[in-house]
């Protein structure tokens, strides 16, 4: 029997509802995000950079969620169109008593009306002006969610 690769174990595996293990995965998608922006992958690079944003704002959630109860805000944050909707998260964390840094609502405001998970059918070349500005956006949310932390 061949042996099991370590990228069919991670995709079988459990969801891990750790927030750091959320907030790792924004780190990693972010000096991804960065490195398509570099070589010319404008479109590539603020597809990834969505989700940045995305999990970043999932580690917050979760870090402010009892340990009891991740598991079931887990599935929650992780199921449906939902899921993947700025304003949503950001709402769900302002429930949990974090406020938004000023200025990030607004940078939140724009990408969201900029970034969907459908931009992965999508084989459009947008211009890299408006590729670095979305970087800009989406790397200031991301230092606020490490300060946040």
């Amino acid at each position: 029997m061949p042996k099991e690769s370590y990228l069919r174990r991670i995709c079988r595996a459990e969801f891990d509802c750790d927030p750091k293990t959320f907030l790792r995965a924004a780190s990693q998608r972010l000096d991804a995000s960065r490195m398509l922006l570099e070589s010319g992958l404008f479109l590539d690079a603020v597809y990834l950079g969505g989700y940045v944003v995305e999990c970043g704002l999932k580690a917050l959630i979760l870090q402010r969620t009892p340990i009891r109860k991740r598991r079931e805000v887990c599935r929650e944050l992780t199921t449906g169109s939902r899921s993947h909707n700025f304003d949503v998260l950001a709402g769900c964390l302002k429930a949990k008593g974090c406020p938004l840094a000023p200025g990030i609502q607004g940078r939140l405001d724009d990408l969201n009306d900029e970034w969907r998970t459908n931009l992965r059918y999508s084989g459009a070349l947008i211009p890299e002006g408006e590729a670095e500005e979305f970087f800009e956006s989406m790397a200031a949310v991301h230092e606020w969610v490490l300060r946040s932390f």
